[in-house]
């Protein structure tokens, strides 16, 4: 029988994601719906729903009744409310409801979901950890944020009592399935629609929705009771925000910015103006006083206790602005109400075309052809075959960019009819880290140009086990010392850099191709980046190299061993990811 996991705000924007990651592990899901809740982000998933709310102390047994693990995630998420005393009994008195339930039970692990909101921000621009605390419930700004220090609180008082609790902190969620929206989703939406003539200036911590989710998973895997896991990925100001989602909708950027003194201001009179008249203010005044902190967050403990590897900051952006745009959200041009059900912002592709794997030498595309059963064709440098039900073409190109134009020109001309049949092109092998935190083995991959199937590529790598790590990856031109990998890292937001992918893509980008870059990491930051041998049994090959770049002598030497074990892990993954997408 599978583990079964008892989920409450499985309805909201991180909970509907974690619902649908739960479901795909194979767990069996029960979810604590409200009966007027909208239920819109678990419509058609196999999920078990235990109506009631979280002051229902019936609803909660039967809820974390034979559950192993116990995700509390429902919470009252509003910058203004009316009458705080109901917020305050939904995420304070919810929370201990739901986690002494839950201990009652014999749930062998509770996952908090709290929020930065109860980590103090830093008093200026240098990211804080989990180590930085309120003095108390005075200090936070609004019932909010006073609501989840409080709830968090009284989680690991429990914890310390025994519960097995853990608590993460997400940072500023964004991605697909903000149904609401959120605070945050709101800015993107009023962005999209042209209701943002001016912004105040202020600092968050975007992450990926998708890998919050992921980051309540590892904590009930890894996490240590009593402990809270701060879930985030990139600090960035409002304006670097606002300049991303500009680059990706094609709208301009609002051109002024708003001082605080007058933003507050605003801020005064619109609140006042609701609570005398009715409504929600546009600027609630605890949202301007928020935004004179920068809240930019360190989450390494995440990383390195938990194995939490969030994505790049614009790829969530830019699958928020299209599921909002997918969605009626924010159509261009005008902006109607939101559709009913939604959908994924790039759901993954039914069409029966061709995919065009890329890949440079031997020591890459023999296994590569071997793992995914494809058939070597008589010019030895073309495999063919099909890949769950999709056909499916690998190029061995050459080492370099030089090489892999030539291939690709020299493919075109042979290919005739089947040019057209060609949906997607990928490049994939070997590749050098840019990052300390990039390890030999681990997978790297540049979604930039089609960000939307960055889910599908983390489903397929915890599916085999892997390390993946979502970001751009550079073209390089040659060898390249330890030294000069450092700097490149440095002075770029590249992640990895490979030699071939350059040249793919921009034979992609001439057929109106989507283009996918998947690499194994050969060589650390710290280790050269080897002049890949087109042919792993050219010795003479291998002597020249080593002639010309002594340094890189020792590493040649390891180099086959690790070289077969990093492209297995390759194989692996685009074994598991190439059927999805």
């Amino acid at each position: 029988m599978k583990d079964a996991a008892f989920l409450t705000g499985a309805t909201g924007f991180v909970g509907g994601n974690l619902a649908r990651l739960l479901v795909k592990k194979g767990l069996r899901v029960r979810a604590l719906v409200r009966p007027d809740a909208d239920v819109r982000n678990i419509t058609g998933l196999d999920v078990e729903i235990i109506q009631g709310d979280l002051l229902d102390t019936k609803a909660l047994r039967a809820g974390v009744a034979g559950a192993r693990l116990v995700f509390h995630l429902a919470a009252d998420y509003r910058l203004w409310v009316r009458n705080p005393d109901d917020m305050y009994a939904a995420n304070v008195q919810g929370t201990v409801n739901v986690l002494s339930a839950a201990g009652e039970a014999g749930a062998e692990r509770i996952v908090h979901c709290s929020s930065v909101a109860a980590v103090r921000p830093p008093k200026g621009r240098s990211p804080v950890g989990e180590e930085s605390h309120y003095a108390g419930p005075h200090e936070p700004i609004g019932p909010y944020k006073k609501s989840k220090f409080l709830a968090e609180k009284a989680a690991l008082e429990l914890a310390a009592k025994g519960l097995p609790v853990v608590v993460v902190n997400p940072s500023t969620p964004v991605g697909p399935f903000d149904v609401k929206p959120t605070p945050t989703g709101k800015v993107i939406v009023d962005f999209l629609c042209g209701r943002m003539p001016s912004y105040v200036e202020t600092g968050l911590n975007l992450v990926d929705v998708r890998d919050v989710a992921e980051g309540h998973w590892l904590a009930a895997l890894k996490g240590r009771p009593g402990e809270r896991y701060i879930l985030g990925a990139e600090n960035m100001t409002l304006g670097d925000i606002l300049s991303v989602v500009s680059e990706l909708s094609g709208l301009p950027k609002p051109a002024f910015k708003t001082p605080y003194a007058l933003a507050y201001l605003v801020g005064v009179l619109d609140t006042a103006r609701c609570r005398a008249f009715g409504g929600d203010p546009f600027a609630p005044l605890d949202a301007v006083k928020m935004a004179r902190h920068y809240m930019w967050y360190d989450s390494s403990k995440a990383r390195t206790e938990l194995g939490f590897s969030p994505g790049p900051a614009r790829l969530a952006l830019a699958d928020a602005v299209e599921w909002f745009r997918a969605n009626g959200y924010a159509p261009e041009g005008t902006c109607p109400g939101p559709r009913p059900g939604p959908s994924s912002a790039r759901p993954p592709s039914e069409a029966s075309g061709t995919q065009l794997l890329c890949a440079a030498t031997r020591w890459e595309a023999g296994p590569l052809a071997a793992r995914l059963g494809l058939t070597a064709q008589p010019d030895h440098r073309l495999f063919e075959g099909v890949v769950g039900a999709r056909p499916m073409l690998l190029l061995k190109t050459g080492m370099g960019a030089r090489k892999t134009s030539e291939a690709m020109a020299g493919f075109e001309r042979a290919a005739g009819g089947r040019l057209a049949s060609i949906s997607r092109v990928l490049s994939v092998g070997l590749a050098g880290a840019l990052r300390p935190d990039i390890k030999p083995g681990d997978l790297v991959a540049d979604f930039t140009a089609e960000p939307g199937v960055g889910l599908a590529a983390r489903q397929a790598a915890s599916g085999r086990g892997l390390r993946l790590h979502l970001g751009r990856i550079g073209a390089g031109s040659g060898v390249l010392t330890p030294a000069q990998k450092v700097s490149a890292g440095e002075a770029t937001d590249e992640c990895a850099v490979d030699m071939e992918s350059g040249a793919v893509r921009r034979w992609a980008a001439l057929h109106g191709r989507p283009f996918l870059n998947v690499r194994v990491i050969l060589d650390a930051m710290d280790e050269p980046l080897p002049a890949f041998i087109d042919d792993p049994d050219d010795l003479a090959a291998l002597a020249l190299q080593a002639l010309l770049h002594p340094f890189s002598v020792p590493y040649l030497l390891r180099l086959g061993a690790r070289a077969d074990r990093c492209v297995g892990n390759l194989a692996a993954f685009l074994e598991e990811f190439l059927p999805r997408l």
